[in-house]
């Protein structure tokens, strides 16, 4: 992202979204009277509280291991959702497997930090 100051002491940023979000934040912002870039200020303060919680989560080692092990070995799904009260189908497993091989996707790479975030 290339950043900016402009006159009102904000940084500009550039983003490129996939034009389909794009259609929707801007129908979004219409809806609500708002600009594009207040729109998404907004839903970067309401979602980042939440995506640091998941980078300090992926960060941990045991918390990356025992994803990897619900994604990798099915018994240990199923344990886990009995420890918690809870029979998943085979739809659900396969569905929860997706989610967190996303999520661990997320975390690929470098160490995450976050820097000025209380860890």
């Amino acid at each position: 992202m290339g950043k900016r100051l402009v006159k009102r002491g904000r940084p500009t940023v550039t983003v490129t979204l996939e034009k389909h979000l794009l259609k929707r934040v801007d129908s979004v912002a219409r809806a609500l009277a708002l600009s594009r870039s207040r729109l998404l200020e907004q839903l970067v303060r309401d979602g980042i509280e939440e995506q640091e919680t998941w980078a300090r989560a992926l960060a941990n080692p045991l918390i990356a291991k025992a994803l990897g092990l619900a994604i990798g070995q099915p018994g240990v799904l199923k344990a886990m959702a009995e420890a918690m009260g809870e029979e998943l189908r085979p739809e659900q497993m396969e569905l929860f497997k997706q989610a967190m091989q996303h999520v661990v996707s997320l975390g690929a790479g470098e160490p995450v930090t976050l820097k000025g975030c209380d860890q």
